[in-house]
């Protein structure tokens, strides 16, 4: 999939390149956050992808009993090599917990990759992440453990500058962002969250699926537009011994759309 994500990714995928000089910081909760995740020209290469494919669909849920209020732009790519790619990368930084959970330790990145786009009012109101299953290419049974968001651009870190080195379409060039922060709670009633991510481009927040799932919201977008791009970190029996092969996209079995 040429263009679907930055060239450095794609000419070398067996090699990590750290692009942060920040260390990973345990909120707990099953949270951790890491700056500088993606550098500020992959930034743009993906929101650039986003905005010049016409690949953008709208999604929009009246708030009911069983469903949060949601709106926003979004689609979906089937890509297991930049899910390698992003997997090597969040284990480089040992951002990824090693520990065993459920009897299941940590495979793989979700070939489900998700970008989304959130305008002025966009939101999606407090919800939690049910863990899924889903089959790798080589069969393998794995589970969604932790949420992967990643953080295009921000309110104040310059990627509205041109000057910056990025070269971003039309669509994208206003990207400054107010509001959209990402914020956790104790529990569906809670009024206070305790803890607010506000979106910093390149910045990268895990937070934990299913029993372990904190209620957390995407609050409304101000002004500008907030890119996220989304994946999951998978658990199975046993850990991934070989990275994944240029062998074109991933399948896709079992996994719910979220």
């Amino acid at each position: 999939m040429q263009g679907i994500y930055p060239n450095q990714w794609q000419r070398d995928r067996d090699r990590v390149e750290k692009s942060s000089s920040i260390d990973p910081e345990d909120l707990g909760n099953g949270m951790m956050v890491l700056l500088g995740f993606l550098t500020p020209s992959e930034c743009a290469a993906f929101i650039e992808f986003g905005d010049s494919s016409n690949r953008w669909e709208p999604c929009e849920q009246k708030a009911t009993r069983e469903y949060a209020f949601r709106k926003q732009e979004r689609f979906a790519i089937q890509d297991c090599i930049l899910a390698d790619a992003i997997f090597q990368r969040l284990k480089s930084y040992n951002i990824i917990p090693n520990s065993t959970l459920d009897g299941l330790v940590p495979n793989a990145c979700s070939s489900n990759i998700r970008l989304y786009k959130y305008g002025v009012g966009n939101a999606f109101g407090k919800h939690v992440d049910e863990s899924c299953e889903e089959v790798k290419e080589d069969g393998t049974h794995c589970w969604s453990k932790y949420t992967v968001l990643m953080y295009l651009n921000g309110s104040d870190d310059g990627s509205n500058d041109h000057n910056n080195g990025c070269d971003v379409s039309a669509e994208s060039s206003n990207l400054r962002l107010q509001g959209g922060t990402t914020a956790f709670y104790t529990s569906h009633a809670a009024r206070d969250p305790i803890y607010e991510m506000v979106p910093v481009r390149g910045a990268v927040l895990l937070h934990a699926h299913g029993h372990r799932c904190l209620t957390h919201e995407a609050r409304p977008v101000t002004s500008g537009f907030k890119y996220v791009l989304r994946t999951d970190v998978l658990y199975s029996t046993e850990a991934r011994r070989t990275p994944v092969l240029n062998t074109g996209t991933g399948s896709k079995k079992n996994r719910k759309k979220k």
